[in-house]
């Protein structure tokens, strides 16, 4: 996927100024700022569901904009920051619509659909739901569906919106390592809105800081996620410890 030269404004606000991004396959890029600093904006004009105020966003070397929607389906997903369902849909059921994007036309469920789906299910602590009706999880379990359910798509890319929201502290660090891990390999690519710097040191290659007035850096994520430049980030001062896997940050 390639941002060329992309801007995005909020009323008279320029958040995101001629930004230049290139992600590469087998990338799992972070994306770090302070609130209202364009971070779900960015996110939903990659997945082609804003417009953009300037520039293009290609993938595959084609403009998101002449993408059909099951094209776009196939290739970007999204998870976003909240997700419910109104209706009685069985969980089995909804983690399967999933792989309706890389279905063959007419061409129904097949084994290996079937296969994805019970391993999805597995991975992510939701096989013991697949009876429930979607109306009556909780939001903790909503969001392990909504992962199951961007797992068995497999898109090419993959855009996740705080994907932490709602998870306990003890499953959502082994959660979000098994999904970006999977988007993180042979030829898909991962990206992901955090507001923890610790976690995205810890599972991201790359980090896009947004600074919410056009600025922003981009690059590895050892040489971003320093305590000088997230300091000015988020306008206040921030401190680093080493830890076993990497940094953990703090504010001072």
């Amino acid at each position: 996927m390639q941002c060329q030269e992309i801007s995005i404004r909020a009323g008279n606000r320029e958040l995101i100024k001629h930004l230049q991004w290139d992600i590469e396959p087998q990338q799992c890029w972070g994306i770090l700022g302070p609130n209202a600093c364009g971070k779900t904006s960015l996110l939903h004009s990659l997945a082609g569901l804003r417009e953009l105020e300037e520039g293009e966003i290609l993938i595959q070397q084609q403009s998101i904009n002449s993408c059909s929607r099951r094209q776009l389906a196939q290739l970007i997903g999204l998870l976003f920051q909240h997700s419910s369902y109104d209706f009685p849909t069985r969980v089995e059921d909804l983690v399967m619509a999933g792989r309706f994007a890389q279905q063959k036309l007419l061409a129904g469920v097949t084994a290996e659909d079937r296969r994805l789906v019970q391993g999805a299910m597995q991975n992510y602590a939701i096989a013991q739901l697949a009876e429930r009706a979607a109306n009556t999880l909780s939001g903790g379990e909503m969001q392990r569906v909504a992962m199951a359910i961007l797992h068995t798509q497999s898109p090419r890319i993959a855009l996740l919106d705080e994907p932490e929201n709602h998870l306990d502290p003890g499953i959502m660090f082994k959660l979000l390592q098994l999904l970006t891990r999977y988007f993180s390999i042979e030829n898909r690519a991962c990206i992901m809105v955090l507001h923890d710097p610790s976690v995205a040191v810890r599972l991201c290659s790359h980090l896009l800081l947004l600074f919410g007035d056009g600025r922003y850096i981009k690059g590895r994520t050892m040489e971003t996620a320093t305590p000088e430049n997230l300091s000015e980030l988020y306008a206040h001062p921030m401190h680093a410890v080493s830890i076993d896997d990497g940094l953990l940050f703090y504010p001072g």
